[in-house]
């Protein structure tokens, strides 16, 4: 590997690792995207060739262009710009990933942001624990702003950050120790901020771990050990119940859920223009116009004038990136988007470590618009670039 090689794969090995802080220091990912496209033509002499015969970033190509092709279609395309402009950055991760030939250097920096990242929380927690003298971790925006990054997000990078780790431990045995220190660590830090998609999805990831590579009755020994400390933690950590309960006046669970949980509102209001006449079924309506009409579902669905203020002012989406292409895109882009998934599969169904990393993006899909973020866009090119390798691609890794 040459001198321009090593500065090329330190720059783009750097670009990873601030993805998680990329809210706050947005001009410095800006900033390695444009050296590296300075110098890719340089690092990679067989580019062309090299995206001609990788399937997954041609149809990740193709699925962009559809998007906005269908914008032209339904006369949007200059208010659904925004969208599309984070779309085209996936592409342009995948382009710029392509000269990095040790894909597990990646996943490292992503695992060490992760570890410092985490660090920096639990400080902020520890300052907030003096500070109020009280072990109640807070809700809402206030722990939002305690947390290196929203709680919501703060769950997503974890459990990347576990799908990675048990991939280097396959990768390399000389990392197995450190990664089994972070995934405990990951843990500790979904459960005590209480992230709840997190906590389902971590025990998920670690149960296909466990199951895959070891004893049926090592496994089960494993598990019920698990068990067990997870229902002591969950016991003594009162914010579980106020997360997963709600801490209001309402009489039963369900009338808590919703009075409290946004997504019921959300959600409603998103089958409601799903199944609505106007909804264009085949190319959609745009992600402006999906917004407005949300908007105006939210103004008919909300009563009390504070909680309608709340929503109108935050301008929820349809928090759910497959009824957001619905909407937005038509059966057209949501059919495109499923097949990417599909081909993601396909190509890694044989590496349960893999696939734990795919159910990442899938799972939090459910619940968040992530190609209307910045940080969202970004995890989803680093895991199709973890997810694109060919085959033969991953056989040199394991040798």
């Amino acid at each position: 590997m040459n001198s321009l090689n090593k500065i090329y794969q330190f720059l783009f090995y750097a670009l990873v690792f601030v993805i998680p802080y990329e809210d706050d220091v947005r001009a410095v990912p800006n900033l390695l995207l444009i050296a590296l496209t300075i110098l890719l033509p340089f690092a990679e002499k067989k580019l062309i060739f090299k995206i001609r015969n990788n399937n997954i970033y041609l149809y990740t190509f193709f699925f962009v262009i559809v998007i906005g092709l269908t914008s032209f279609m339904s006369s949007s395309f200059s208010n659904d710009i925004y969208v599309i402009m984070k779309l085209l950055l996936i592409f342009t991760i995948l382009i710029l990933s392509i000269p990095i030939k040790q894909k597990e250097g990646m996943m490292i920096a992503f695992v060490l942001s992760l570890i410092l990242a985490n660090l920096i929380s639990l400080l902020g927690l520890g300052m907030h624990i003096l500070e109020s003298r009280t072990f109640e971790i807070p809700t809402g925006n206030e722990i939002n702003d305690i947390l290196f990054v929203e709680r919501l997000y703060s769950g997503i990078l974890n459990c990347l950050g576990i799908a990675f780790s048990f991939k280097l431990m396959a990768l390399n045995n000389r990392l197995k120790k450190a990664m089994i220190a972070n995934v405990i660590f990951s843990l500790f830090m979904i459960f005590l901020v209480v992230s709840r998609m997190a906590m389902l999805l971590s025990l998920i990831i670690c149960f296909i771990k466990i199951f895959s590579f070891t004893s049926r009755k090592k496994a089960l020994m494993l598990t019920g050990f698990g068990i067990v400390v997870l229902t002591v933690f969950l016991v003594l950590n009162q914010n579980f119940y106020k997360r997963f309960l709600y801490n209001s006046n309402e009489v039963n669970l369900f009338e808590k859920i919703k009075a409290w949980e946004p997504r019921f509102v959300i959600w409603s209001c998103g089958y409601e223009n799903a199944v609505s006449a106007e909804n264009k079924f085949l190319i959609g309506n745009g992600f402006l116009q999906t917004q407005q009409s949300l908007n105006n579902c939210y103004k008919n669905y909300i009563n009390k004038k504070k909680k309608l203020n709340y929503f109108l002012n935050r301008r929820f989406n349809s928090h759910n990136q497959y009824l957001d292409l619905f909407l937005s895109k038509g059966i057209v882009g949501l059919s495109l988007f499923l097949g990417l998934i599909f081909l993601l599969f396909k190509q890694n169904k044989k590496d349960s470590d893999l696939l734990s990393v795919l159910l990442v993006l899938v799972f939090y899909m459910l619940i968040e618009n992530v190609f209307h973020r910045q940080i969202g866009v970004y995890l989803t090119g680093l895991i199709i670039v973890v997810l694109g390798l060919h085959n033969r691609e991953i056989e040199k890794l394991n040798e």
